[in-house]
């Protein structure tokens, strides 16, 4: 018989060491989202439909981004300077990038598409910043766009996946994932630095 003082002890110790795993748990897990590598490629398909054309926009100035939220099936723009980049902006679930999709299951990876047309041969810098219901960035991914002709269509595709609470933080919080998840998501699309568009997309319950 293990008396009991003696199991005070035990189980004080496996409290303890419950504890101390649950604290070091962040420094071992991965990020909350991941991204995958983007990759470039020179399509020569006939452009992605635009369901909502009076989305479509084409202009000889740049135009600063606009505080009103864009649309679903967004088409963006940016100049710069001498030349123009017009830019079409889809989400899928999966990279067959064949059935376009905003509304996604938090279990669901979100791809984002982005087809450019007008672009001159040169090298640009992308980066979308992906921001919860919150509004808070959860993650930025980064691509470096490399041409040395110009080419008919531009492709580039950036994907998102949330990563699950462990099972100590599940058991603490009682949620299966970190921070807010359920709602609209925004993706800020950025090119050379300017903001050019602001894709959103659900994540429902």
């Amino acid at each position: 018989m293990i008396s009991k003082k003696r199991t005070v002890v035990i189980l004080l110790l496996i409290t303890v060491t419950l504890l101390v795993c649950y604290r070091a748990m962040p420094y071992f897990q991965t990020a909350d989202v991941i991204e995958h590598d983007t990759e470039t490629s020179t399509i020569r398909i006939n452009s992605l439909s635009i369901r909502d054309s009076s989305s479509v926009k084409y202009a000889n100035r740049s135009r600063p981004p606009t505080s009103t939220p864009p649309k679903y099936n967004r088409t963006g723009l940016n100049l710069k300077l001498e030349q123009a980049h017009s830019l079409h902006v889809k989400m899928y679930s999966d990279r067959t990038f064949l059935n376009e999709q905003y509304l996604f299951d938090a279990s669901e990876k979100v791809f984002l598409v982005m087809e450019f047309t007008q672009l001159l041969a040169g090298e640009y810098d992308v980066m979308i910043l992906w921001k919860n219901p919150e509004g808070k960035s959860v993650n930025t991914s980064t691509h470096n766009i490399s041409l040395t002709r110009q080419p008919p269509k531009h492709r580039v595709y950036f994907w998102l996946k949330l990563i699950k609470n462990g099972m100590f933080s599940e058991m603490i919080s009682g949620d299966e994932y970190k921070g807010e998840i359920h709602g609209r998501w925004d993706a800020d699309i950025f090119f050379d630095g300017v903001r050019v568009a602001t894709q959103p997309f659900m994540i429902s319950h």
